[in-house]
């Protein structure tokens, strides 16, 4: 129930919507002191243009009805009549809408005036009031926002007012379309949604605000939509990332996508494709200064993309790397890309290889090696190949040992040809050298006379005639033969007594000998000659006397009597040679000494990293005693056997002299004999002497040893002494173990490089760079081998093996093996090798690897190698 007071009365009644778009609603309010003759109920409005409103009756009435514009109902409402149609009533503008207010409505029933009527209705037509349209004050951007997987996402928000006093409510949709149709509610129903960002795809979001009004007459809910929001979720992005491609190596095999893979190992990305762009070798190997591009393709994985705008590949040992193309943009796209390496190393020989052997390797001793025929194969680093003639041996830097017109002999029989090429060999089948027959003397000579004297040789007869300066001494001559047999007896170099006609028997390697006779004759002394008889007398007859043989006074001579020196110890060993009678006219004596006076002058005036090894030469008048000098445009001979601590820097020993208070170095010569090795020089004037070995700058050729690397100056040592060479053009190699010839080739080189036999070891082959070696030292009981003929020559060498040699070459010192007692591993020393292990760290030339241990079973790297021999040879050897 409603009421209204109008006119200073009370009305009530129902109210009820009024349908249409018009807003208003009307009711009808009934008098409380007039009983209605019907009920009546409201009727629909057409529209807001409408100018008219029905009311629907229960019970019309019929009369007269009228419309008042006020309750007295005094004043018909102008332009307002009533019209009855069953029982609808209803009420008519004929000026325009029906406007809100109170109109009063009477019906005078038939037979009756206007005065008595029965009814009087009071109708209150009002705006119908529905709930405000939420305004939103804070919406949706709609522009797309990218977030990776499960990413934290930020919140949407959405905030609305209204101004009726309603209640907001809100309400998120999600849809896969960028529309509000077909939308599915999300359940949440704050201001605010934080989008899931679990699945990779595009979602759009958007709210629906609710204004609820209880208040409202009409419609009590209003609705807005937001703006629609859009969320995609994406791959997260690798931006740069690192690819390991093994760079091109010449003659090496170019790395595939598998292998690149495995070694970049990235979680997020595949090495699917590497295509090299560069020609190879016919054995798919690369080429040696060649530069090499590669193209790449990666693919994404795990929840990641490439970034198509900015990735980065990043290839270490790469000269450059080309830009990206990227196809795709999710999970599972793919960048491609160029990179380009720096040139390959140059070509080196990697390998040489006998192709075709030479016409002949069937010789008679004497005659000259002929390697026409001979074919080498070289393979170079990059697997490439080349023939080579031996013609074009020289050009290509392969040497052949025997060398192409080498002089056969015994010593070649069954033994192949050595090639080398830049420390690679190769071997030829063995050669067969028969036996010759040849046994003739070619030269006979007795060079230590002055002047020397050469013998005449007459074939045909087999006998050779000399002679000799008078005065000479023939009964102890020294011969020096030449001769083609294998051997004679007696030999070239031994004294032999001339007094009579010495037989000589040459015996050829066939066996079959020969003899020859020599005969010295003593040359008269000059001028001189007989002296007449006297006649008798008495006519008796006489005779001629013979005169008494002349008496020959001796030639001076120049003798060494006396040797005082650390250098020098053997006068046997100490040859002087001179003119004497020019150059001194009387005989003289030699005496090398250390005086420290003279020495003390050399150091002084040596330079300050020179080695410095001083003695003193000193000429004595065997008459007098007093010194002498070889008078001016004269010399003296003088040969000197190389020290042993210097055989190994033989060839950069100089022999200096003191002059006019500064060294002055000698012209000398290097000679070998007997497997020993002499220096010899012409020596004018005689003061303080020396040996003398100058430091020279070391230009380190090899890339693998760097200065501040522990075994440095070692390999500085050993390389700038000889006694160890690379194993390629710039390597040194130094984890790379040592064999068993090599360590023994090491001390064959520190002692000089004698001349020797061949060694007994069944697997040492003739030629091979350490056959001498090994001999000498098996001669010398260095080594003895493993005791079944077999010296194991390439065997890595171990530690303990290595210092037993070079204790057997120091001559097997004793040693207190207590000293060992500290190393945890003392007692895996073999017995041959305690002794020596014991000498070595008493000496300084090992002092463990650390941890208490010795490592004797190691294997010995030729870095320890160098630093041990560096150690024995300053410790030891000097």
């Amino acid at each position: 129930m409603a009421s209204v007071t109008a006119g200073g009365q009370t009305y009530s009644g129902e109210i009820t919507y009024v349908n249409g778009s018009n807003p208003y609603y009307s009711g009808i309010l009934r008098m409380p002191s007039v009983n209605p003759a019907a009920s009546m109920t409201t009727a629909a409005k057409e529209s807001a243009s409408s100018t008219s409103v029905d009311f629907t009756l229960t019970s019309a009435p019929t009369g007269t009805w009228k419309v008042y514009a006020s309750a007295d109902a005094t004043e018909v409402m102008a332009g307002v009549t009533t019209a009855l149609s069953g029982n609808t009533l209803t009420l008519v503008s004929s000026s325009g809408s029906i406007e809100p207010g109170y109109y009063y409505v009477s019906v005078t029933e038939p037979n009756k005036n206007e005065s008595e009527r029965l009814k009087l209705t009071v109708i209150e037509v009002m705006p119908i009031l529905n709930a405000e349209a939420p305004m939103i004050t804070n919406n949706l951007s709609t522009t797309p926002v990218e977030y990776h997987l499960n990413d934290e996402a930020l919140p949407l928000e959405v905030t609305a007012e209204v101004s009726d006093g309603g209640t907001l409510t809100y309400e998120w949709f999600s849809n896969t379309t960028n529309s509000t149709e077909g939308a599915t509610s999300l359940g949440v129903t704050a201001s605010t949604f934080t989008p899931s960002t679990t699945t990779f795809g595009t979602t759009y979001y958007f709210c629906v605000v609710t204004n609820t009004n209880n208040d409202a007459n009409n419609q009590k809910t209003a609705h807005t939509t937001s703006n629609i929001a859009c969320i995609k979720v994406v791959p997260a992005e690798i931006i740069s990332a690192t690819v390991n491609i093994a760079a091109p190596v010449a003659g090496a095999t170019p790395q595939n996508e598998a292998q690149a893979e495995a070694a970049t190992n990235n979680a997020n990305f595949t090495v699917t494709s590497i295509t090299w762009n560069d020609a190879l070798t016919a054995g798919g190997k690369f080429k040696a200064n060649q530069v090499y591009t590669a193209t790449v393709t990666l693919t994404s994985k795990n929840n990641h993309r490439f970034q198509a705008a900015t990735f980065t590949p990043i290839v270490a040992g790469s000269a450059s790397v080309g830009l990206t193309t990227t196809s795709g943009d999710d999970v599972g796209n793919t960048v491609t890309f160029t990179v380009t390496y720096p040139a390959t190393g140059t070509l080196e020989v990697a390998g040489i290889t006998v192709k075709t052997q030479p016409d002949a390797l069937s010789y008679t001793s004497g005659e000259n090696l002929d390697l026409t025929g001979l074919m080498v194969t070289i393979t170079y680093n990059d697997t490439s190949t080349e023939d080579v003639s031996f013609d074009n041996f020289s050009a290509k830097g392969i040497t052949a040992s025997p060398a192409h017109g080498a002089k056969m002999t015994m010593a070649h029989d069954n033994t192949p040809i050595m090639l080398a090429c830049s420390g690679f060999n190769a071997y030829t089948g063995n050669l067969t050298v028969n036996p010759s027959s040849s046994k003739a003397i070619t030269a006979f000579n007795f060079n230590g006379l002055t002047p020397n004297v050469t013998g005449t040789i007459d074939e045909a007869s087999k006998t050779i005639s000399l002679t000799v300066p008078y005065g000479t001494d023939v009964t102890s001559l020294v011969p020096a033969i030449t001769h083609t047999g294998a051997s004679i007896s007696p030999d070239s170099g031994v004294a032999q007594d001339f007094t009579s006609p010495v037989e000589y028997t040459v015996t050829a390697e066939d066996g079959s000998t020969q003899k020859y006779t020599v005969t010295v004759t003593v040359a008269p002394a000059p001028g001189g000659g007989g002296s007449g008889g006297s006649g008798g007398s008495g006519g008796s007859g006489g005779s001629t006397p013979t005169p008494p043989a002349p008496t020959t006074a001796p030639a001076p001579d120049i003798t060494v009597t006396e040797v005082q020196s650390e250098l020098f110890t053997n006068i046997e060993d100490i040859n002087v040679e001179a003119d004497v009678n020019a150059a001194f006219g009387q005989p003289v004596e030699v005496k090398i000494t250390d005086n420290e006076e003279s020495q003390n002058e050399v150091y002084r005036l040596a330079g300050a990293d020179d080695e410095v090894y001083p003695f003193d030469i000193s000429l004595y008048s065997k008459t007098s005693g007093e010194k002498v000098q070889p008078k001016e445009g004269h010399s003296v001979r003088i040969t000197l056997p190389v020290p042993e601590n210097l055989l190994y820097v033989k060839e950069k020993v100089k022999v200096v002299y003191v002059r006019n208070g500064k060294l002055e170095i000698l012209s000398s010569q290097l000679i070998e004999k007997n497997g020993k090795w002499y220096i010899t020089f012409e020596a004018v004037h005689f003061s303080p002497y020396a040996f003398i070995v100058s430091a020279e700058p070391w230009v380190n050729p090899f890339s693998d040893v760097k200065e501040n690397d522990w075994y440095h100056s070692a390999v500085r040592f050993v390389a700038q002494n000889g006694l160890m060479v690379g194993t390629g053009s710039n390597t040194f190699s130094p984890g790379m173990t040592t064999n068993r010839g090599m360590i023994v080739s090491i001390l064959y080189r520190l002692t000089g490089s004698p001349e020797t036999l061949v060694s007994t070891f069944r697997d040492v082959i003739p030629g091979a760079y350490y056959a001498k070696a090994v001999a000498w030292a098996q001669k010398l009981g260095i080594i003895s081998g493993y005791g079944n003929g077999m010296f194991g020559p390439e065997d890595s060498i171990s530690r303990e093996q290595m210092i037993a040699i070079l204790w057997r070459y120091a001559g097997s010192p004793s040693a207190d093996i207590t000293v060992l007692e500290d190393f945890r591993d003392a007692g895996e020393i073999s017995a041959y090798a305690k002794q020596a292990f014991s000498w070595a760290y008493s000496e300084g030339i090992i002092a463990g690897k650390g941890n208490g241990i010795l490592d004797p079973k190691g294997k010995a790297t030729r870095a320890e190698v160098a630093r041990i021999i560096e150690s024995f040879i300053k410790k030891v050897v000097q």
